[in-house]
């Protein structure tokens, strides 16, 4: 979807957009406990939108001049489940690995262009994971850490849904579309494997980025405590200015497709 800028200057949610022709277009490289109780805690909300009307989730654009103008400050009680946030926040953070480790390797390994299956798999490997792990967090409810079982009642989860429907800046028409296209490639693709001539399309995963990016700063604000980690776009960031660093020199190190087969490449099918 094009870029169309954020109200509240997430940098991964500005980016939005940029890579979509990118991943559109990218094919695979090798393939065309019960809860415990919760803990209620009375904290100040985050800064949000205020837009009338807004429903349980994403319901509508909220109107240009809400964005970025007015807004309502206000003390909400929020009951968060301690143990399922424990596990939780340890997917966001792979997933924000596995997603800078796909970006990074795909496209260095496009630009030097040294065949190598076995960094084919492995790109291929860092993206199924992605995908997978982001749909604990944000795909079907019934998931064990699904984000609503972290923040579980109702007017919490209000607050963060009016918050991503203004960073992210969509319509209820395109998450839908967005979130039916991403959970359909985990079912059929990565986490399942349906039989047939076509996969679903790999997602466009600066919406991925940006949803997860504002749930960990909208969590940060809403407990109103000091991290000791990051946020999860600082380490995206930082993983990325790494992994383009150093990316290269291993790829080029190999294995090549040569030395794989042992000098014998078998004829392409």
């Amino acid at each position: 979807m094009p870029d169309r800028g954020t109200a509240h200057g997430s940098k991964s949610c500005e980016k939005q957009g940029r890579r979509n022709a990118e991943e559109s277009n990218h094919h695979s490289p090798l393939i065309s406990n019960q809860l415990r109780p919760s803990l209620t805690l009375t904290m100040r909300s985050s800064i949000v939108p205020h837009v009338n009307g807004f429903g349980p989730c994403l319901r509508r654009k909220p109107p240009e001049s809400q964005i970025g103008g007015s807004y309502n400050v206000r003390a909400i009680e929020m009951k968060l489940n301690e143990q399922v946030w424990s596990e939780h926040y340890q997917v966001l953070v792979s997933f924000v690995h596995h997603l800078a480790y796909y970006r990074a390797l795909s496209e260095t390994y496009g630009k030097i262009g040294q065949q190598s299956e076995f960094w084919k798999w492995t790109i291929d490997a860092h993206l199924l994971r992605a995908v997978t792990d982001w749909c604990m967090i944000f795909g079907t409810d019934d998931n064990a850490i699904h984000w609503k079982k972290v923040a579980i009642d109702p007017e919490t989860q209000s607050e963060f849904c009016r918050r991503l429907l203004a960073e992210a800046r969509l319509m209820e028409t395109e998450w839908t579309t967005y979130w039916k296209g991403i959970v359909l490639f985990r079912n059929n693709y990565a986490a399942h494997r349906m039989i047939g001539e076509t996969y679903p399309p790999v997602p466009k995963m600066d919406v991925a980025l940006c949803v997860t990016t504002t749930f960990d700063v909208w969590v940060r604000e809403v407990l109103g405590v000091p991290f000791l980690e990051p946020t999860l776009e600082k380490r995206y960031d930082r993983l990325t200015r790494v992994a383009r660093l150093r990316f290269p020199e291993l790829i080029r190190l190999g294995p090549t497709l040569l030395e794989e087969y042992e000098g014998r490449i078998p004829p392409k099918r």
